[in-house]
């Protein structure tokens, strides 16, 4: 087994409106900006419609800008749209059916069958394989994380887990695992506004601090790595025996 991870530095401003991480599972929708944004013929039609984004978790820098944007997207048309979408708590769910928050891409290794020892009445989990040494590991980063010697945000972070899966050669069917194992739906809402965005053809970039291989895996668990998504993201380079 051989792995390298390229580690995707995602850089992104944001002027006019600030999009805060919600705590509740708010449901995701393509309506924002008119009466009838399902319909692409409408989107020219929308022009001069004076409708404003209203919404509980979006905080406005400059409401005026904000609005002049939409209606500029609304009449560049369909043809001209691309849509950029985080992944963890964004397109996933902030909270499971449980009340429980989610796991994002690393923490579905971390809680997963490699650092979780299971129970023999555990069906989910009764091909998966517990390392000693990963969950060590993964739980030092964690721990050096909560401690503050090691800030949320630092590249050490990633380095330092990225390394721990080539040492203790983590595998395809490894990730796999983790993710069917995984406490971790998709958003409300998130099926329907991806239907949406493959039914029009609408060029879909899924940006993530993330896995590759995790998001594909999650993707097409649901039926849903389409045709007209890309995935920028830390990508595993595998050898001959996965």
């Amino acid at each position: 087994f051989f792995c390298i991870i390229l580690v995707a530095i995602i850089v992104a401003t944001v002027s006019d409106i600030i999009i805060t991480r919600p705590t509740p599972n708010h449901t995701m929708t393509i309506t924002q900006c008119g009466d009838d944004s399902t319909n692409p013929s409408a989107i020219n039609q929308q022009q001069g419609n004076e409708k404003t984004i209203k919404t509980s978790f979006l905080q406005h820098k400059n409401r005026e800008a904000t609005n002049k944007k939409c209606h500029e997207i609304i009449s560049d048309g369909i043809s001209n749209l691309h849509v950029i979408l985080d992944f963890d708590h964004t397109l996933t769910a902030y909270h499971d059916n449980n009340g429980n928050v989610c796991y994002e891409c690393h923490g579905m290794l971390y809680n997963g069958p490699l650092c979780q020892k299971t129970g023999e009445n555990d069906e989910k989990k009764t091909n998966c394989r517990y390392n000693a040494t990963f969950h060590s590991d993964i739980s030092s980063i964690w721990d050096d994380m909560k401690t503050g010697r090691l800030p949320p945000g630092q590249r050490e972070w990633w380095d330092r887990f990225h390394d721990s899966m080539i040492r203790n050669k983590v595998t395809k069917q490894d990730i796999k695992d983790s993710v069917d194992c995984s406490n971790t739906i998709l958003r409300p809402g998130a099926v329907e506004v991806l239907d949406w965005l493959r039914r029009f053809n609408v060029p879909t970039t899924i940006v993530s601090a993330g896995i590759t291989f995790i998001i594909t895996e999650f993707l097409e668990k649901h039926d849903l790595l389409y045709d007209n998504i890309k995935i920028v993201a830390n990508v595993p380079i595998w050898g001959k025996d996965d």
